[in-house]
């Protein structure tokens, strides 16, 4: 049996992008890479909650979203529902709770960037 190796589109990888940005940010990890394990997992949950929230989206929201998803189900204070103009139709409050759902999640590193 073949294996079938997963391809994201060029929208959800614009979404993941937005994602691993607000690790980033938020865990000052400029000189620390993201352990490889966690990362997968962070493209897992990215693809979950995108494919359940896209089509409530336009291409111009994907990267935001990335973002507030990370800063949502981590309780930042910011996310989704500090954006509530930002989304289409009041999707913001729909997008908080899906996120929510996802718990919070604390990244883990693999080493010290040279």
């Amino acid at each position: 049996m073949e294996t079938e190796i997963l391809n994201v589109t060029k929208k959800e990888n614009v979404f993941y992008r937005g994602y691993l940005e607000a690790i980033a940010f938020t865990e000052d990890s400029e000189h620390r890479s993201l352990d490889e394990t966690f990362r997968r997992e962070c493209l897992i949950d990215c693809l979950c909650f995108f494919n359940r929230t896209f089509c409530y989206m336009s291409d111009d929201q994907f990267e935001q979203a990335g973002i507030d998803f990370w800063l949502s189900r981590n309780g930042h204070g910011s996310g989704f529902f500090s954006r509530e103009d930002f989304y289409n139709d009041g999707c913001a409050n729909m997008f908080q709770k899906i996120a929510e759902s996802f718990g919070s999640v604390t990244p883990f590193f693999d080493d010290i960037k040279e």
